[in-house]
């Protein structure tokens, strides 16, 4: 089987678990396959090219290498089993804030140094919390399949108290959305691509943005966490 810098299978056709095709079959984006691949059969002796496939019984995105403020990409909470099988090894260190920091790490020096620190270890990610990483290297994140979800259809904006919370949404959001949903929220901050981006309507927080030329946030990416503040 011959590598390619490709991965979705043209002019394929699979039949009880072999592959069978009438031409020379090649790789042209990414193939998405809920079965396992097999290749036994060929039809006039075509060849086949083939990378690596993503299983449509996961959701997957991609993040880059460093600090990451994501989202759950679906609908599903996660706990410690899931938690350990969805940050592998190559991402150093998980967070999330609740009143609280809390922490989570697969390589047993780096759980040791946060306890060291008396953080909690996260046991549990729900549905509509932030989460930060690190990873090691820009690599593809798998989760089991599920719903999409906006952080507006949570009844979570609604109920936040006073202070800084640090949420999540699968899908994109705009700011003005939020905030029509709770007028106590004066300040949004975002970290995308090595950037902070903000906005806010109180004097406090609008004169450091201003300061720090800081990009205006307008609206919340896909699988994004993000921080707001409460009043």
């Amino acid at each position: 089987m011959q590598a390619s810098s490709y991965s979705r299978f043209a002019n394929l056709e699979i039949l009880n678990e072999d592959i069978i095709f009438n031409q020379t079959t090649h790789v042209v984006d990414t193939l998405y396959t809920s079965g396992t691949l097999y290749n036994e059969m060929y039809k006039n002796s075509d060849t086949l090219t083939h990378v690596n496939y993503l299983n449509s019984d996961y959701n997957y995105f991609v993040v880059t290498e460093g600090i990451n403020f994501i989202a759950l990409p679906n609908a599903n909470n996660l706990n410690i089993s899931t938690i350990a099988t969805a940050f592998n090894s190559n991402v150093s260190t998980v967070w999330t804030y609740d009143n609280g920091w809390s922490g989570y790490s697969n390589l047993p020096d780096r759980q040791e140094k946060l306890n060291e620190y008396n953080l909690s270890t996260i046991s549990d990610i729900s549905v509509g919390e932030g989460i930060i990483i690190y990873s090691l290297t820009e690599q593809t994140l798998k989760f089991p399949k599920g719903d999409s979800y906006s952080i507006k259809d949570l009844s979570i904006v609604e109920n936040l108290s006073i202070g800084w919370h640090l949420l999540g949404t699968n899908r994109s959001v705009s700011v003005a959305d939020i905030q029509a949903l709770n007028s106590n929220i004066v300040s949004f901050w975002a970290y995308n691509a090595a950037e902070w981006l903000a906005t806010a309507d109180e004097g406090e927080f609008l004169h450091s943005i201003e300061k720090r030329e800081i990009s205006i946030l307008e609206t919340i990416p896909s699988n994004s966490a993000f921080w707001v503040y409460v009043k």
